[in-house]
């Protein structure tokens, strides 16, 4: 899975029914990806298309805010969450926050 690059068994073998916790080490991955010549090379895509589906995800949390800030105002949201509030709290979460870390890196 690491095709050559040391992503930490923590990362690997974690619970999936837990909240991810960002990586310096796959963060120090994704940089030394990035910082290579060939930026053709798949990683290099592989990044690029999950920070592509990062920023859509990112995109429908803004946009579902706001639609629900327009239609609910502060009110309690479904299923008893705290509505906007949760929503907003969501909103500033970033898929794959290594991919986007990294960059600052490089």
């Amino acid at each position: 899975a690491g095709r050559g690059y040391a992503i930490p068994e923590a990362v690997t073998g974690r619970d999936l029914t837990r909240r991810y916790e960002p990586s310096p080490e796959v963060e120090a991955v994704w940089a030394e990806i990035y910082a290579s010549d060939d930026q053709n090379d798949e990683l290099v895509r592989l990044g690029e298309v999950l920070t592509d589906v990062g920023e859509l995800v990112w995109r429908w949390r803004n946009d579902h805010l706001v639609a629900t800030r327009r239609a609910m105002g502060s009110k309690t949201g479904t299923g008893g969450s705290a509505g906007v509030a949760w929503l907003e709290k969501r909103a500033t979460k970033n898929v794959f926050p290594e991919l986007w870390t990294a960059r600052s890196h490089v």
